[in-house]
Formats: C-alpha cells, sequence, structure tokens
C-alpha cells in the first residue's frame, strides 16, 4: 500500500525499468551486437522480425494453451488459505474428484506441475480499519523451456486467474465460494481440451 501516484511518478517507474533491462541486456550481450558512436547497439539485417503475411484465414486463438494434453495425474494441488488451508485444500480435492479428475495435494517440490491456489488476506489496520488486502489466484505452474534457448528451462505459470482487492475480511464461507469458482473454471478449461 502507498500513497496515489502521480503521471510522473509512473513515468519515473517505467524510465527506471527500461533503465535496468537495457544495462541487463547489454551485459549479457556484450560483444554480440555492434554499437553506434553514443553507444546504443545498431540493428543488423538479421535482427529484424520475420515478416509477417496476411492471410483472409482467421487466426487461431489458443485460449488456455497451457491445458493442452495436461492430465490429471501429472500434477498436484497447493493450497494456501491461512488458517483455512486444511479446510479449502479437503473442499479442492473433493470438487476435482467430482469432476472425475481425482487429485492429491503437494508436498515439497515433486517435479511435478502444481495447481496452486492462493486466498490470502493481509491486515491494512494501519491504513484502512476494519479493510484487509484480500488476493484470490489460481497458477498452473510448470516447467518451461525457452523457446529463444533451448537450454534453459524456468517454473513458469502456464494459467492463471487472479485478483487483488481491498475488501473487509473474508469468512471460510466467502473463500470456499470464491475457491469453488476458480476451480470451476479450471475444470471447466481442462474438459474443453
Amino acid at each position: 500500500m502507498r500513497e496515489p501516484v502521480t503521471v510522473s511518478d509512473l513515468e519515473q517507474d517505467l524510465d527506471t525499468f527500461i533503465e535496468l533491462f537495457i544495462a541487463d541486456y547489454r551485459a549479457a550481450n556484450a560483444g554480440i551486437h555492434h554499437s553506434n558512436s553514443d553507444g546504443i547497439p545498431t540493428v543488423s539485417q538479421t535482427d529484424l522480425p520475420p515478416s509477417v503475411s496476411v492471410t483472409g484465414e482467421p487466426e487461431k486463438t489458443y485460449p488456455d494453451a497451457g491445458l493442452t494434453e495436461l492430465r490429471a495425474d501429472q500434477f498436484r494441488i497447493s493450497i494456501s488459505g491461512g488458517r483455512f488451508t486444511q479446510a479449502l485444500t479437503t473442499r479442492a480435492l473433493q470438487q476435482f474428484s467430482d469432476a472425475g479428475y481425482p487429485l492429491k495435494p503437494s508436498h515439497g517440490q515433486d517435479n511435478r506441475i502444481t495447481l496452486g491456489m492462493e486466498l490470502t488476506q493481509r491486515t491494512l489496520e494501519d491504513r484502512c480499519p476494519g479493510k484487509v488486502l484480500y488476493e484470490s489466484g489460481l497458477y498452473l505452474v510448470e516447467q518451461v523451456q525457452l523457446a529463444r534457448n533451448r537450454r534453459v528451462s524456468i517454473w513458469s505459470d502456464t494459467w492463471l486467474r487472479e485478483t487483488t482487492q481491498v475488501v473487509t475480511p473474508r469468512s471460510q464461507q466467502q473463500l470456499e465460494s470464491d475457491q469453488d469458482a476458480l476451480l470451476q473454471q479450471f475444470i471447466d478449461s481442462l474438459r474443453s481440451h
């Protein structure tokens, strides 16, 4: 939480992030590109993006492409819900079982795909008495290989739904309702693949 920001603040933050990216890019690509007298990398003809051809055919879209070929036996579920974690985990496992996708809870790092659920509440008493910062999200996290460097793979979200709100503290029933809705979106997407 912070005081309201101005356009100038946003522009300054953007400038800082761009400068950091450029510095990291230059350090990582030292000796690869030639620079002009200003020290700015020049773009050679081979650095240009591939040309794009326009056809009369509609472009294919891939909603929830991260679920393609995903089987229930490939992933585990992990839920973070504060004092309600155990009850929410039990409820989520039952929801998946009822939908025909029996899952197991995640215990530690087992190199499996993880479906992570966060229903967290952080008190804001110092700034907003009676309110919490409520984050609800569902994340499918798996190891992915980078297209530009096949030797590198990272753990990344491949499917997600998330919101952050300032609200009155959520009850267990409200958390269960939010969880049910998020998990149903995931199950519906899983079924459509």
